[in-house]
């Protein structure tokens, strides 16, 4: 998963269609349209595309995205850049802010948790075990 963080023009329509070019080592490999209220243009927003490393060698690659509005059109382009370091042995993402295993598509994805939020959530399971005998008993 990579995350696409990208602030659009406000502009005064209710509603702007954009379209998303995501490159991969300069190759394109997914083009989408978005369709962004007003409201959503007026703050950042993120974009989390699952990308499959499946036939990924390892080492730093670039993930680009090119953001142009389609309607009302527009002929201006936002490009953003991002490189990424990916090993194909253990098949994760690489990075300093938080690690991410990547799903080959036969798996799960399994995010990697640090101490602080295994006691959260084994808090929260104990407090729904708690409420589910409770909801038992009356």
């Amino acid at each position: 998963m990579i995350d696409l963080v990208f602030k659009l023009d406000p502009i005064k329509v209710l509603s702007q269609h954009v379209l998303v070019k995501l490159f991969f080592d300069n190759k394109m490999i997914k083009s989408f349209t978005l369709k962004v209220s007003r409201h959503f243009a007026q703050r950042e927003m993120q974009i989390q595309p699952v990308v499959s490393m499946e036939r990924v060698r390892s080492g730093v690659h670039t993930v680009k995205t090119a953001l142009s509005r389609t309607l009302p059109p527009s002929d201006e382009v936002v490009e953003k850049r991002t490189k990424i370091h990916y090993d194909a042995k253990i098949e994760m993402l690489l990075s300093e802010d938080s690690p991410r295993v990547v799903s080959t598509g036969k798996l799960s994805t399994i995010d990697v948790v640090d101490e602080e939020a295994k006691k959260l959530f084994d808090r929260m399971e104990e407090r729904r075990r708690k409420e589910l005998v409770q909801w038992r008993e009356r």
